[in-house]
């Protein structure tokens, strides 16, 4: 018999959200260690289907776990 785990992560689908934001905004993933990545363009951000997130700016290449992802930090719609 086939055990299937299907667990589905709050923090993957606000980063989806923040991704394909209209007008976009740069975002910040904030980790478990206290680190903080800034998302300031689509291009540096991955969400696969799979809920893994993957982080590419050019510099620093990283394969995320969402469950040490702790906040998806949006800049707020009201000034």
């Amino acid at each position: 018999m086939a055990v299937s785990f299907n667990l589905k992560f709050v923090i993957v689908d606000a980063a989806r959200e923040a991704l394909h934001a209209t007008p976009f905004r740069a975002f910040k993933l904030m980790l478990h260690d206290g680190s903080a990545l800034r998302v300031r363009n689509p291009d540096d951000l991955t969400v696969t289907k799979g809920g893994w997130i993957i982080y590419d700016d050019g510099k620093t290449q990283r394969f995320l776990n969402p469950a040490m992802i702790t906040s998806v930090d949006t800049p707020s719609s009201a000034r």
